[in-house]
């Protein structure tokens, strides 16, 4: 039933794990569900800030957190790196990510 999305670092067993699994599923699920009624290109900064004061996520959700259900979101092919930056809270320059858009068979042909 676990898929991967906790990095289970600090060795955790049982309903521990199980508990520690849903939580960072569900942190992919209000990110991705972010994106797709949010169409544009956002900082893991930016999205952390706004989940936030939008009440989605705890105050004391970690970055960090927010960062590993981005990479999970990006490793699975539902969201994309972009080559734009632009400056985290601490002013070193952080990636932008967007929804990968779907592919339509269709554009190959220009109809």
């Amino acid at each position: 039933m676990l898929n991967g999305s906790f990095y289970n670092t600090i060795n955790l067993v049982g309903i521990e794990l199980f508990e520690a699994e849903k939580a960072a599923q569900t942190q992919e699920d209000k990110i991705l569900l972010f994106f797709k009624n949010n169409p544009g290109n956002y900082s893991p900064s930016k999205i952390h800030e706004i989940l936030i004061v939008n009440k989605v996520i705890h105050s004391l959700t970690p970055i960090t957190s927010i960062r590993r259900a981005i990479t999970n979101l990006t490793n699975s092919g539902q969201l994309l790196m972009t080559d734009e930056m632009e400056d985290g809270p601490l002013g070193k320059p952080e990636h932008q990510w967007k929804i990968k858009p779907k592919f339509n068979q269709l554009q190959l042909f220009n109809l």
